[in-house]
């Protein structure tokens, strides 16, 4: 079976632009020749990575079309756009154009991945592999290549995962989780759940003086897109719920 690998290029578009950006007497510019090169390069070492025979490249939309700011307007607000390599809508639009990498309206590269890893209907007859450097994506049910290790993410490990992100927060993402909790105690909170996970983490929120919606609203950011969190008719991502709901 040929082997696929699903790789988040957002990540290697952003190295690529930082490797091969300049600073001379004070100016900053871009070898783009160079960028280019990295780019193939940082291509081919995550296709072997994953003992793959074909891959398929995924990219963000802006980020202010991002479906997550409808949820939680701050959504990564935190970061600084002025502090964006100079060289990063130059990969972009070579890794689009050249490469023909998978761009989907309002959705972030690990939305498509997810997605796609997801959907039998798409790539049929493949044995799909993501590639990221990104911890959220050992929330897709599959196999995952983080860091040079191939893992399978049963559907289980991932939906408890979804859940440790919910209580712990992601600072880099910009949404807070559960004030004052971390790895530690977002583990044993849901380890004393014992599968039922969604009650624990409510009564989580509640002890911070925060209510169910507060919860709801980082469980759906944190929530990385599969294909079943997905509308193909209205081109529109299903907001998560908790089993209850």
């Amino acid at each position: 079976m040929t082997r696929v690998a699903l790789i988040d290029a957002d990540g290697i578009a952003y190295r690529a632009a930082c490797s091969c950006q300049k600073v001379l007497f004070g100016s900053v510019y871009l070898d783009e020749d160079e960028m280019i090169s990295v780019l193939e390069h940082e291509i081919d070492k995550a296709v072997a990575a994953c003992w793959a025979d074909d891959m398929v490249l995924c990219l963000s939309d802006a980020s202010e079309n991002n479906w997550r700011l409808g949820v939680l307007p701050s959504y990564k607000s935190n970061r600084d756009p002025s502090k964006k390599p100079l060289g990063l809508p130059t990969a972009r639009a070579y890794l689009l154009d050249k490469r023909k990498a998978w761009l989907r309206p309002t959705l972030e590269a690990d939305d498509v991945l997810g997605i796609l890893a997801t959907n039998r209907k798409l790539l049929p007859g493949t044995e799909k592999i993501i590639f990221t450097a990104d911890k959220d994506l050992l929330q897709i049910p599959g196999l995952v290549c983080r860091g040079g290790e191939i893992v399978e993410v049963t559907r289980e490990a991932g939906d408890l995962w979804h859940m440790t992100q919910t209580l712990m927060g992601d600072p880099t993402d910009g949404y807070k989780g559960c004030p004052g909790i971390g790895p530690k105690k977002a583990a044993a909170i849901l380890e004393a759940a014992e599968g039922d996970y969604w009650p624990a983490v409510v009564a989580a929120f509640e002890a911070k003086g925060l209510t169910e919606e507060d919860a709801l609203v980082q469980a759906r950011v944190a929530r990385m897109c599969r294909v079943s969190d997905y509308d193909f008719t209205a081109k529109q991502v299903r907001l998560w719920n908790p089993p209850s709901k």
